[in-house]
């Protein structure tokens, strides 16, 4: 596709359109992977648009939203969206992504990298400290695309609705941490039998879960607490190299 992509921060007057895109992509999910996408009502979305704290970002191709996400900033003494997470810091310190939705038609063109990249910049900006997000363990395609953006998964737990779920970050406006080829790691083959299950173990035990860009693969590096052995020897198909 050829068409000119457009970012922009949305606003109520692109709300009919932000709830036609969930609903698309709603329809198109299976039944099993409906839970990846949380269903947000009018009320939601409008709230999103308006409010002070939170912001909406979307992509259009002419007239049509193509992408969409929100950015979070919670505020000190409020509740916030996924509070068993990041405890050590403060609710302004906290940049929160959630609700990144991608027309399937236009997957593969780079869009939610685009989505992560305009979040992190805004969120750096206003000088947050740290950003967070919690994905599905089954969701490949979001996961991967975080920790390709430099997002690391350090914690995993259920949510009520009893799916496994993964914990995300990436601090800001802080130097990189380069992490060493020769550092022990644990390479992930994406085709593993059972990826999600052993993502979700491996979070258990605070592994922290990145993208290994030369081996273009999901690598675990051990905590200083914990090793891979007990969590590989309970997967029935090992990781790759271990």
């Amino acid at each position: 596709m050829n068409e000119d992509l457009q970012l922009s921060k949305l606003s109520l007057k692109d709300l009919d359109n932000v709830i036609a895109l969930q609903n698309k992509i709603i329809a198109n999910l299976p039944d099993e992977q409906k839970y990846f996408t949380l269903h947000r009502s009018k009320e939601d979305f409008a709230k999103a648009l308006s409010s002070s704290n939170l912001h909406m970002f979307g992509i259009y191709v002419g007239k049509t939203l193509v992408a969409q996400s929100i950015l979070n900033f919670p505020e000190d003494g409020c509740p916030r969206d996924i509070p068993e997470f990041a405890k050590e810091y403060k609710n302004s310190e906290i940049a929160i992504y959630q609700a990144v939705l991608v027309d399937p038609d236009y997957r593969g063109m780079g869009l939610m990298k685009r989505m992560l990249q305009a979040r992190e910049d805004m969120a750096a900006f206003c000088g947050k400290k740290i950003a967070i997000c919690k994905i599905a363990a089954a969701n490949h395609f979001s996961w991967k695309n975080a920790l390709k953006h430099g997002m690391q998964i350090v914690s995993a737990g259920i949510d009520a609705s009893g799916h496994e779920k993964l914990y995300l970050q990436k601090k800001l406006n802080t130097p990189a941490v380069k992490i060493l080829s020769p550092q022990p790691r644990v390479l992930i083959s994406l085709q593993h039998k059972n990826l999600s299950k052993l993502m979700y173990n491996m979070g258990k035990i605070g592994q922290i879960g990145i993208w290994d860009k030369e081996n273009a693969t999901l690598a675990y590096i051990p905590s200083k607490q914990n090793s891979f052995g007990p969590i590989l020897k309970n997967c029935r198909q090992p990781a790759p190299g271990y």
